[in-house]
This record gives structure tokens, C-alpha cells and sequence, in this order.
């Protein structure tokens, strides 16, 4: 076993292991490849509770949240805390190797899935929760393994690697979360609202939906089931359309816009959207930007010239209202350059 083949997979494990079984922080020497022989995770565990399909919806959209495999309190987030670690999953930096975690949840992902088996309900009824995309940023939708047709969206029919439809689940759904990850805390809770919406409707809809089959015949419950899965692809990928038109124009610029408890933008009295806010970095990006760059960027008070920080550097060039700018000092006349006496700065005309 390498530092590789250990770090970059047992991580996952354990993360999983971790949700269900008490007594994993044993294991950590072995699955952080700190140490080669330190004991080893078991092959499996028994949970020390009853797993549920939310339960298996969470464990698929880990980013080690909570562990020590956890990125949160570090720069690699970026300016909007974003879980995930920008690829390659190794690097160089003056000659020494380094790496980035391999979340579950991760931006490769093609697709996902849970199978949902019941052997004590019809054979018509297994179940494929599936996602086509990062299992973060998807509903996973149903699927009842007994249809025999699929939904549009999860076809590939007008769509493959490199050509984009708005009628493909995974082009869509990776439309949709390629806006989010860039301002992850700022975008990815709207993201949320939306999936768990879904996926409560479809939770909500399972328990009746089972019951009314069982009174079918075999070949009823085949159509009822096909149709509703094709239904609710077809629901799925209008919903996320929706959403990155909404996410769009909400999140445009860098601003928020305002919108109603309904979803629907707020305008003001001229007919135009209101602004809420503009957020900005995230706090912990804030502290991290002010200690990498010191005072370089920090407000003076311009009143008082022993409180200038030093030029970043010298340049001169005429500003709008016709006075010249030279290394932040602004002048109403041509100057010949700019001198620095101690620690000040004197213009020379």
C-alpha cells in the first residue's frame, strides 16, 4: 500500500463508517496514511441504528463535514467556502508533493445512485434513487427497476460529452452546480431548497403510491410504475431548468436580488428588482485575505499623510477630472515623479 491508494480512499470509508458505527477515531492513523502499521478499518460494520434512504442521501453527499479530513477552516474553500478541493488531487509546490482530500461528494461524478430492495413488497418494486451528476446537486429521482421506458432526460437522446441540451439531466444538473461551486455559501442553500423539496414530494408520495400497486396486477403495476418514474424525470429536469434560469438572475453580478417567499423577485416602485445585499467574501476568506496581504489593501485615513501606506508601486496617469494620479496621490498638475523621504512622500514638480 502507497500513501496514494490510502489517502485518497480510506478517507471516504471511514467518513462512511464514521456516520454509523461508534469508535472509529481508532482508525484515523491508518486512514489519514499517517502511519502504514497502524490498525486497519474492518471490511464492514453493523450500524448502531436502523439506515434509512436519508441516511444513504447524506452519506453520498459528504465532504468529511465535522472530521478531521475536513477542509473547513482552511484557504482552499476560496472566497465562498466551497467544500470540495480543486482538481488535480496532487501537486508540486518547490519540489515537495503535496494533495487535495477526495470528498464523497465530488465534482466528477457522472452519476449516483441508491438501490432501495424490499423483500417483503412486490419484485416490481426495487427502487433506484438516481442522480446524474454530483450527488451533492442533484434529487435523486425513482426509478422502479421494473419500467420499460426511461425518462427523457436520463437518455441520450440530442446530447453526449460534447453537446449540451437543455432536455439531458446531466447537462443540465451539471449546468446548475458549475454556477454553484464557484460561490458555493452563497448559492448552493437555494440549490438546497429546491433538491430536498423534491425529494421530501417523492418520499411523500412513495408510501401511497406502493399501496394503491399491490392491488394491480402484475402487468399493471409495471405501467403505473414506468409512468411514474418517467413523470417524475420529467418533473426533475423541469425544476432544475427553472432553477438555473432563477439562479441566474438572483445571484447576477456578484449582487443578490431580492425575492418574495414564493421565489418571485421583489421590485420596487420603478418596476425593477430590489437588491438585498452584497455579501462578498466569506468571513473565514476575509481573515485569510488579511493576513496574506497585511495592510496592502486596508482604508486610511486620507485626511492624514503620516497614515499613507507606501506605494505598491509608482505610475502616472490622468484620471477623469483631469488631475493626475501618482502612486494614489492625486495632483492638479503635471509632475516630474515622486520621491519617498523618510517614510514619506514628497511630489516633485
Amino acid at each position: 500500500m502507497t500513501f496514494d491508494n490510502i489517502r485518497y480512499c480510506e478517507p471516504r470509508v471511514w467518513s462512511i463508517y464514521n456516520r454509523f458505527a461508534d469508535g472509529m477515531d481508532q482508525y484515523l492513523a491508518w486512514a489519514s496514511g499517517s502511519d502504514f502499521q497502524a490498525e486497519q478499518m474492518p471490511l464492514w460494520i453493523v450500524p448502531k441504528k436502523q439506515v434509512g434512504l436519508a441516511d444513504l442521501r447524506a452519506a453520498l453527499r459528504d465532504h468529511f463535514e465535522g472530521t478531521p479530513f475536513s477542509q473547513e477552516g482552511t484557504i482552499l474553500g476560496g472566497w465562498f467556502d466551497m467544500p470540495y478541493s480543486i482538481p488535480p488531487i496532487s501537486y508540486e509546490v518547490d519540489g515537495e508533493q503535496y494533495f487535495s482530500e477526495r470528498t464523497i461528494s465530488t465534482f466528477q461524478s457522472g452519476w449516483s445512485f441508491i438501490s432501495q430492495m424490499r423483500a417483503w413488497m412486490p419484485r416490481e418494486t426495487g427502487c433506484l434513487w438516481f442522480g446524474n451528476d454530483d450527488s451533492n446537486m442533484v434529487a435523486y429521482t425513482p426509478l422502479y427497476n421494473c419500467m420499460t421506458r426511461l425518462p427523457k432526460c436520463f437518455t441520450e437522446e440530442g446530447a453526449d460529452d460534447h453537446t449540451f441540451s437543455m432536455d439531458n439531466a446531466f447537462w443540465v444538473c451539471n449546468w446548475v452546480s458549475n454556477m454553484v461551486y464557484p460561490r458555493y455559501n452563497l448559492l448552493f442553500p437555494t440549490l438546497q431548497t429546491v433538491r430536498d423539496s423534491l425529494e421530501n414530494s417523492y418520499d411523500q408520495r412513495q408510501t401511497e403510491l406502493e399501496q394503491q400497486i399491490l392491488a394491480l396486477t402484475d402487468g399493471a403495476r409495471v405501467k403505473q410504475l414506468t409512468d411514474y418514474s418517467c413523470q417524475k424525470g420529467d418533473e426533475m429536469i423541469d425544476c432544475w431548468r427553472r432553477l438555473a434560469f432563477h439562479l441566474i438572475v438572483k445571484y447576477n453580478d456578484m449582487v443578490v436580488r431580492s425575492t418574495n417567499a414564493d421565489g418571485t423577485f421583489k421590485l420596487d416602485y420603478t418596476g425593477h428588482v430590489e437588491f438585498e445585499n452584497n455579501p462578498g467574501m466569506s468571513d473565514s476568506f476575509r481573515h485569510f485575505h488579511v493576513q496574506l496581504s497585511g495592510d496592502r489593501y486596508r482604508k486610511v485615513d486620507s485626511e492624514d499623510p503620516e497614515t499613507r501606506m507606501a506605494p505598491v508601486r509608482t505610475f502616472r496617469r490622468r484620471n477623469h477630472s483631469g488631475s493626475y494620479l501618482i502612486s494614489g496621490i492625486r495632483v492638479n498638475r503635471p509632475v516630474k515623479g515622486i520621491n519617498i523621504v523618510d517614510g514619506k512622500k514628497q511630489i516633485v514638480r
